[in-house]
């Protein structure tokens, strides 16, 4: 019996437990309900706070937005003016159905069925965001885009982003949506100064909007994603490529048939050079409003762009490129050169992207991504000096034979002049381009550390996993390959090409400026100082000896590539670091040009017969190389050409 009483006691204890446990759950509930209504309130007046400043709607439609660009060079000297290219304002009724068209499936294809803020294609593009593990879908609106045109300052806050919704809901209540469209298609930037459909229209076809065709209003709307990107005279395979895109959207939407869509042809684009007023380097200056993106938002009032370029080094490159054209289609069949100066802290000081703006708009030096040749050989050496191989160490030069992977042939690499010469030293097998050399030390330091260093000296191009890596079989643009050698100039620390130092508006208040920054140290005092001996290397006894000046320390390294489709010269002097490139547009072999030959004269003919260059300081201890650079120029001419034989 006591037993069962002492059951009964116990049963009754647990009671207590589940009324505690009832009594728990209430005090959680009203606390989740007091946060709630706690963010509900604090969101509330901060939703206040954000409207406070919010700008006038109605001022909207008087707003004529014509937004003026000015380009200075480092001294001051004006390089552009940009603002001229606005084209007349269209109404709904004006613009061509099938721009508006293009837009909508291009960026909004909700845009007649949302009130401003599309959340059913936020959602979706957050989805797609997700699944990809970046950011490869926006989910912004049209109106909200043009919030973001007209009224917003270029800073990236959470206010900034609340205020854009807050604007894009006043808008849609405020004007139609035939309105917005054409507020939208008369102010948006499309690349190369053009603000608005209109100005585009005249600037990349010549002829009003009126008159697009389908693909052009489909290029053009391709171009939202990114002008500078996308801009036909830029990149015209990619701004095609684009509109196509753009086209099959269309197509889906219902806008378009499938007759127009399968037998579009790509417009003409009209040549620009000698029509853009005063632009005294198109090439640069397209450089330069192409990064503008990276440092200021878009906005519509008018901006001074203060660059890194040096106008005298622009025009002796410029006149030294113009010296070898003749020579350098007439004996070597290669119709294109480019170069980069760049200051041993990434500043560019000049820039070739070709021979004639007229004649080709597109940046060989920037945009062109080609194999690098030899010139590649620099990420191997560097990386095999950092795992330490010395330049006094030997190795073999003689036949070798690699398996390339899976599925591939065994690959035997030969050298330029399709001989063996033995024992060698590292110093001399990278004067003279020894291919069997590279291609076994790469091997032996591993392609992944060959890779790593590439993309750690600022390659973002892939480069693949494969033995050929080292007689550089990837494909790089010479502005990467440029500043990736100014890091043995800068003695090893990080380096990051630019072109902008200053931005400010119409009254001179600043949006932006480059500032003194703590750079990483990439590479330690002992693998620059291997490094710089074997650059030297090339220039004093090697390959490169077409490069070399008197009484001047010279570094560099020679490139060329198969079928002498490209050569390549990069090297530097002092602190200024410079890169050329010669080679035909189709990639159609030159006739025996190497690195060794005209890429470098030209590196060397440059520094020949140039002045002082003006350097971009940023950094307190910034070496300054230029004083009375030219002393020797007037009593010492340029040097007699070497052997063009077994130059790379």
């Amino acid at each position: 019996m006591r037993k069962k009483k002492s059951k009964v006691k116990r049963a009754r204890k647990k009671q207590p437990n589940f009324i505690r446990s009832s009594r728990f759950y209430k005090k959680l509930l009203i606390s989740l309900i007091s946060i709630a209504l706690f963010f509900f309130v604090m969101g509330f007046l901060l939703l206040i706070y954000y409207t406070k400043d919010l700008p006038d709607i109605e001022e909207i439609a008087r707003k004529d937005i014509r937004p003026q660009i000015r380009v200075f060079d480092t001294n001051g000297i004006e390089l552009a003016k940009y603002g001229d290219l606005i084209g007349k304002t269209l109404t709904y009724s004006q613009l061509p159905t099938n721009m508006i068209e293009a837009v909508i499936a291009a960026e909004d294809h909700r845009y007649f069925d949302h009130n401003g803020i599309d959340w059913i294609g936020i959602t979706r593009a957050y989805l797609v965001n997700l699944k990809a593990g970046r950011v490869v879908q926006g989910g912004s609106t049209i109106t909200q885009q043009l919030a973001k045109i007209i009224y917003l300052s270029p800073e990236r806050t959470m206010k900034r982003k609340v205020q854009e919704f807050l604007i894009a809901i006043e808008l849609e209540k405020k004007f139609s949506k035939e309105q917005i469209m054409s507020l939208y298609l008369n102010r948006v930037y499309l690349g190369k100064g053009t603000y608005g459909v209109d100005a585009a229209s005249q600037y990349y076809f010549g002829k009003p909007a009126e008159d697009l065709t389908p693909f052009e209003s489909a290029m053009l709307a391709g171009m939202l994603k990114a002008p500078s990107k996308y801009a036909p005279s830029t990149n015209p395979e990619l701004s095609v490529a684009r509109a196509r895109q753009v086209l099959k959207q269309m197509y889906e939407e219902g806008y378009i048939s499938k007759d127009v869509l399968m037998h579009s042809a790509p417009p003409t684009i009209i040549e620009r050079g000698s029509g853009r007023g005063a632009i005294k380097n198109p090439y640069f200056t397209d450089y330069v409003l192409a990064e503008l993106g990276e440092y200021i938002e878009n906005t519509n009032q008018p901006l001074n762009i203060f660059t890194t370029l040096d106008l005298n080094a622009q025009q002796a490159l410029e006149k030294v490129a113009e010296s070898f054209s003749s020579e350098l289609l007439s004996k070597y069949n290669s119709e294109q050169m480019a170069a980069v100066l760049m200051q041993e802290n990434g500043a560019i000081k000049a820039m070739l992207g070709g021979l004639s703006y007229k004649r080709s708009q597109f940046n060989r030096a920037v945009n062109a991504k080609r194999q690098a040749g030899s010139s590649f050989k620099f990420f191997v050496y560097s990386a095999a000096m950092e795992h330490g191989i010395l330049p006094s160490d030997v190795y073999v030069d003689k036949p070798i034979s690699l398996y390339q992977g899976k599925g591939l042939d065994y690959w035997t690499p030969r050298n330029f002049n399709r001989k063996f010469a033995g024992n060698m030293t590292v110093e001399d097998a990278f004067a003279n381009s020894i291919n069997t050399v590279a291609v076994q030390i790469s091997e032996e330091v591993g392609r992944k550390n060959v890779i790593k260093m590439a993309h750690r000296l600022g390659v973002e191009s892939k480069v693949p996993d494969l033995p050929s890596i080292a007689l550089g079989t990837s494909q790089i643009s010479l502005l990467e390959l440029t500043q990736a050698y100014a890091h043995i100039a800068s003695d090893g620390l990080m380096v990051h090409a630019f072109g902008i130092t200053k931005i400010t508006d119409q009254h001179g208040n600043v949006l932006f400026e480059k500032s003194a920054q703590n750079r990483e140290q990439l590479l330690n005092e002992d693998v620059v100082s291997k490094m710089k001996q074997l650059l030297n290397a090339v220039v004093d006894h090697g390959n490169g000896k077409n490069a070399s000046m008197f009484l001047r320390n010279v570094y560099g390294k020679t490139g060329t590539t198969q079928n002498h489709q490209d050569a390549y010269f990069i090297g530097f002097t002092g602190d200024m670091v410079m890169g050329v490139w010669s080679g035909n547009d189709d990639n159609t072999a030159t006739n025996r040009l190497v690195g060794g030959t005209l890429p470098a004269k030209i590196f060397k003919s440059f520094f020949d017969s140039v002045g002082d260059i003006q350097t971009t300081t940023l950094e307190s201890n910034s070496p300054s190389y230029w004083s009375n650079y030219n002393i020797f120029d007037a009593v010492f001419g340029t040097e007699p050409g070497e052997s063009e034989e077994n130059l790379d």
